[in-house]
């Protein structure tokens, strides 16, 4: 079964195939919007994510929020979706769906 993620407006990240949800922060819900499976540069991440701030963002910042996502990722049983691209940036394994409105209640 492909790894996928539901997105929704609210802010909220949601396991599709558990119904497990996790809401994230208005910067964990960009960077998940921003990355692709092909990967993006960190500096595009960087200032996609910061905007005006991001000269004065340094790697810890960027670092701690890409800690923050896999967290909260792996809280709803996503673990390792978030991939490192050395020298480059990041990519994801897994497809992201963004849902306009609640999504129904998970059905077992």
């Amino acid at each position: 079964m492909p790894k996928r993620i539901q997105l929704s407006t609210q802010r909220e990240i949601i396991n599709p195939h558990t119904g497990q949800r996790a809401r994230v922060s208005t910067n964990e819900y960009t960077l998940l919007r921003g990355i692709s499976r092909q990967g993006i540069q960190k500096e595009a991440l960087i200032s996609m994510v910061w905007g005006v701030r991001a000269l004065q963002v340094s790697d810890s910042s960027y670092y701690n929020l890409l800690y923050r996502l896999r967290r909260s990722l792996a809280s709803i049983g996503l673990e390792n979706v978030v991939l490192t691209m050395p020298t480059y940036g990041v990519a994801l394994d897994c497809e992201v769906e963004l849902v306009l409105s609640q999504p129904l209640p998970f059905a077992q």
